[in-house]
């Protein structure tokens, strides 16, 4: 994994849109699998691919509100066994049915993964668990073979959390750390991110 999250990009190119451009227009696919903070940082991504003349970003989100790696992974494996358990499709795709029409359909990372040729996949932790290393382990392993087994082209990231607000609720997100604040928080992160990126080369 890499830090920071989007910083190197995986090259590939499409036809420029204004056909009296020659110069091609550099386009990164991006697949976030993560949680609300993901969908927070997106939503500031996906205005910026659409500002540059240069590039564009695609984007494509594995999101479910509150979810840790632990729980991306245990889903992953759960479909993995059980193909038509539900429980183990929590994503949602557009697919085009047997007449052509666009529709939305439940299904599991595996085939996210495959729907498109990703050049980057981010993997972001719970933010309440982000701040402990110990939390990462060993799903953040098995969510990056997994992501190599059916994306095997996409650099595979590590989509660090931020700090909560400095009038964020510390004593109850984090009883068990009096006095913890947004300075502490950065600093746990900064150094779980960093210990992960080391541990996973």
């Amino acid at each position: 994994m890499a830090l920071p999250l989007l910083l190197s990009w995986t090259r590939g190119s499409v036809q420029a849109e204004d056909p009296s451009q020659t110069a091609a227009i550099r386009e990164i696919k991006v697949l976030g699998v993560g949680n609300s903070f993901t969908g927070n940082a997106f939503s500031l991504l996906d205005p910026m691919g659409t500002q540059s003349d240069k590039v564009r970003i695609r984007l494509g989100q594995g999101i479910i509100g509150g979810c840790s790696m632990e729980k991306h992974m245990r889903l992953a494996l759960l479909h993995e066994s059980e193909p038509d358990n539900p429980e183990g499709k929590p994503y949602s795709l557009t697919m085009a049915d047997d007449q052509g029409k666009s529709v939305k359909t439940r299904v599991g990372l595996r085939e996210l993964l495959a729907s498109d040729n990703w050049n980057i996949v981010t993997v972001q932790q719970l933010s309440v668990q982000s701040p402990d290393i110990a939390n990462y382990r060993p799903y953040a392993k098995q969510l990056y073979d997994y992501i190599k087994r059916y994306s095997p082209q996409a650099e595979v990231v590590l989509h660090q959390t931020w700090a909560y607000r400095t009038d964020g609720d510390f004593d109850r997100v984090f009883p068990g750390k009096p006095g913890y604040g947004q300075e502490d928080m950065y600093r746990d992160l900064n150094a779980a991110g960093v210990d992960e990126h080391v541990a996973a080369r």
